[in-house]
């Protein structure tokens, strides 16, 4: 039997668990971006976005001294912004990008060969994709260029509201 003492401590203890929860969301890194910057065999740049009022930012690269994150206060979000320098060339790295210690996935890239020792390579392009063939254009995309080493895509996602909501998802 539950008495009311008990049962106040449990909606105590609920309540507490739900905001420790949403404060741990509100930490979590999203819409994380890597890109070119500079040297390509050498470099790496990070952005991602966390809840206002989130600080801290920094990339965790294994084997890498962790790169504090420029941490940029918006109505609404936080922009991050971090450049890792020092890696080396044709080396795969393993990576997370983190605010005030709650870390995104881990991820990996693979940084170019040294200057004169690049090997050709493929990559997809997409733009204008407002149309409502997303979905169909990177399955396209997917079967016909599987070794394709990264994508573009340069704008143009959405026409209209309602197509805002289509979702994405690539096999």
């Amino acid at each position: 039997m539950i008495t009311n003492l008990n049962f106040k401590r449990i909606i105590l203890l609920n309540v507490g668990i739900l905001f420790t929860c949403l404060g741990t969301f509100a930490q979590t890194p999203y819409n994380i971006v890597m890109s070119f910057y500079g040297d390509t065999d050498t470099q790496m740049s990070f952005n991602w976005f966390c809840n206002p009022g989130v600080t801290n930012g920094k990339v965790e690269i294994i084997g890498v001294n962790p790169v504090t994150a420029t941490c940029t206060q918006y109505s609404g979000f936080t922009r991050n912004e971090a450049v890792v320098t020092g890696l080396s060339p044709n080396t795969t790295y393993s990576f997370k990008v983190c605010n005030n210690n709650t870390c995104s996935a881990t991820g990996t890239f693979t940084t170019a060969k040294t200057k004169g020792n690049k090997d050709p390579f493929s990559f997809v392009y997409i733009t204008d994709s407002q149309d409502g063939n997303l979905q169909n254009n990177v399955s396209a995309a997917s079967q016909n260029c599987p070794n394709a080493k990264f994508w573009i895509h340069c704008g143009d996602l959405v026409w209209d509201d309602a197509n805002s909501q289509t979702e994405l998802t690539i096999n």
